[in-house]
């Protein structure tokens, strides 16, 4: 009988401990490495663009260095249970703003519209998510694409709608290669099409 009392309380006190600590194991979510081949540039990379129609030439640089942060999610008691890396990355350029990484998602904002998803945990090829006002698309991936005359190899096409209720929809579609990054991005809003394709870059990761 002893015995059984003793077991009781071991297990009893191995499973408080259990509880204990799971409440306290804190869920560190890191950027996968596949995104920062992808999305991650320091200072000192450059991408010029020329427009499709106009031949305006606009040159994108990263003048500081990434910023590194985290966000963190608390209980109720404020205890801490996940934390989140982020990468921030500011561009000088009359194309692009910003660009944000984080390991569930990776939005690009451009001066002309707010948030344009380039990655999500959840994207499906070929398949168009809707959110309310906006939609994105992984469209598909090209072993290698042809533009100005240049070949680019790995190279990802996603799409972004924004403004699908108001009928004044506007849509962005990126081509991102590895280690290269945005190598052309095209905007249609009505009648307005235009194309801005990379024409020279020194990307540095």
């Amino acid at each position: 009988m002893k015995h059984l009392i003793f077991l009781f309380c071991f297990c009893l006190l191995f499973l408080i401990l259990i509880s204990a600590c799971n409440k306290n194991k804190i869920n560190h979510k890191t950027i996968p490495d596949d995104l920062k081949q992808w999305y991650l540039y320091q200072q000192g990379s450059y991408w010029i663009y020329q427009n499709n129609k106009t031949s305006k030439i606009d040159c994108t640089y990263i003048s500081a260095p990434p910023i590194f942060s985290q966000g963190k999610l608390e209980r109720d008691d404020g205890s801490i249970y996940e934390i989140d890396d982020n990468i921030g990355i500011y561009f000088n350029s009359n194309l692009i703003h910003s660009c944000s990484i984080d390991p569930d998602e990776v939005f690009l904002s451009t001066y002309s519209s707010s948030i344009n998803y380039l990655y999500l945990s959840d994207f499906e090829k070929g398949v168009k998510f809707t959110n309310y006002d906006d939609a994105y698309e992984y469209v598909t991936d090209y072993d290698s694409l042809l533009i100005n005359n240049q070949y680019f190899h790995n190279v990802r096409c996603t799409r972004d709608w924004s403004g699908l209720t108001c009928g004044d929809t506007t849509i962005y579609t990126f081509f991102y290669s590895q280690h290269l990054g945005l190598i052309s991005l095209n905007k249609n809003y009505g009648k307005y099409d235009t194309t801005w394709n990379l024409i020279r870059f020194h990307p540095l990761q």
